[in-house]
């Protein structure tokens, strides 16, 4: 027998139908699968954010006169590495194993260099140092360009050891795989999960 993930929809229908005893064994496996293992996501906007290495800044981004059309993000430069950072509690439902980061950037100019972005993720627990040692996760990835136009990058994967995490975002300018030529905007980050229930 094969196991059918169900929408929200046809398990209500599903249950509404009881009444008559009509759920089966294998209505039951369907609608473990159906709630089971989804991907969830944690949101880290740019204002949760404090510059940590050299001189990042926070930026609005958009050309439009209308102010509150504009973007909200943080500034990287080309010509040196640097770095914000903040601190989170991975949710309760996260099932302890890989998690996938997303950047949303954009670029300030049509260069199509690339930028070296990545995170730095320290993971403390309970007697631990705050500045734990962290570790890298990233790489070089091509601008499109197009001056503004919104770009979703996969940084990387990984599996922290605890739920609290110190999470830093980098731009390494001086890296020599890093040939885009202007600014970069940081717009926030995405992290994807599979939840354990």
């Amino acid at each position: 027998m094969v196991d059918t993930p169900r929408t929200v929809t046809a398990l209500q229908t599903l249950f509404a139908d009881n009444t008559n005893g009509d759920i089966s064994p294998q209505d039951l496996r369907d609608f473990l699968v159906s709630v089971m293992g989804r991907t969830k996501y944690v949101w880290l906007a740019p204002g949760i954010f404090i510059a940590a290495t050299g001189s990042p800044a926070r930026a609005v981004v958009g050309d439009t006169a209308t102010t509150e059309d504009k973007m909200d993000g943080w500034a990287f430069d080309a010509a040196a590495a640097e770095a914000i950072t903040t601190t989170l509690v991975l949710p309760a439902e996260w099932n302890a194993g890989v998690i996938t980061v997303k950047f949303y950037v954009s670029p300030t100019n049509t260069d199509t260099g690339s930028v070296r972005w990545g995170i730095r993720y320290g993971e403390i627990a309970d007697g631990d140092q705050v500045d734990e040692a962290s570790t890298f996760v990233g790489n070089n990835f091509a601008m499109a360009g197009t001056s503004q136009d919104l770009e979703i990058e996969t940084i990387g994967t990984f599996t922290p050891a605890t739920p609290f995490l110190r999470f830093a975002v980098l731009r390494d300018g001086a890296d020599g795989g890093d040939t885009y030529n202007a600014d970069a905007i940081f717009h926030g980050a995405l992290l994807e999960y599979t939840d354990a229930y």
